[in-house]
């Protein structure tokens, strides 16, 4: 996944490995559908999934 993503976090462009923890995010809810195939998952930082459900963009 993250040489799919060029090492970078989709929300906030800084380098996935910059310390930070990461979450493994589903880009399509599993409830609604989603997959765990990797097509459907991207990996965040932990601040920047909670930006995310709390209504920011990816």
């Amino acid at each position: 996944m993250a040489e799919n993503q060029h090492w970078k976090c989709p929300i906030c462009g800084e380098h996935l490995l910059n310390g930070e923890k990461l979450h493994i995010h589903h880009l399509e809810s599993v409830k609604l559908g989603g997959t765990d195939s990797i097509d459907n998952l991207v990996h965040l930082h932990v601040a920047c999934h909670k930006y995310l459900h709390a209504g920011g963009v990816l």
